[in-house]
């Protein structure tokens, strides 16, 4: 594969529900011809986007991390099974309840970014992002 897993651009913004509550929308930019797979991936398949979180004093997650953007779906004959995976550009959304006006949240993702059926090991992105209300 041409391009490096590097190459992903990670993006953080803020969208605010209500006084005391925001999503963080997270939006990865993958280069030309590449894939990462979908946080609903069967047991079996290729390995998920995941998002784990560090726990936080001033402030708590409302449900999972949740895809915005909708998958691709198609039958892969290497797993023998249907695999949701994202082209070109994906956004993902936590909601967070927050008991300050700004918090630090702080975490990782971990992904594969594959290409015309070859991949690259698991990557780990940490992140830490400021969040006001």
């Amino acid at each position: 594969m041409a391009q490096s897993r590097a190459a992903i651009q990670w993006n953080f913004q803020i969208q605010k529900i209500d006084n005391d509550e925001v999503n963080l929308l997270i939006t990865a930019i993958l280069p030309e011809a590449t894939h990462i797979y979908s946080i609903q991936t069967e047991e079996g398949g290729p390995l998920p986007t995941t998002f784990t979180y560090q726990p936080g004093k001033s402030y708590k997650l409302i449900g999972s991390t949740k895809e915005v953007t909708a998958p691709e779906k198609m039958f892969d004959s290497t797993f023998l099974m249907n695999i949701a995976w994202f082209e070109r550009k994906v956004t993902f959304s936590q909601r967070i309840k927050m008991s300050a006006p700004i918090v630090l949240v702080e975490g990782k993702i971990d992904y594969m970014i594959c290409s015309n059926g070859s991949c690259y090991p698991p990557t780990e992105k940490k992140f830490k992002e400021l969040v006001s209300r």
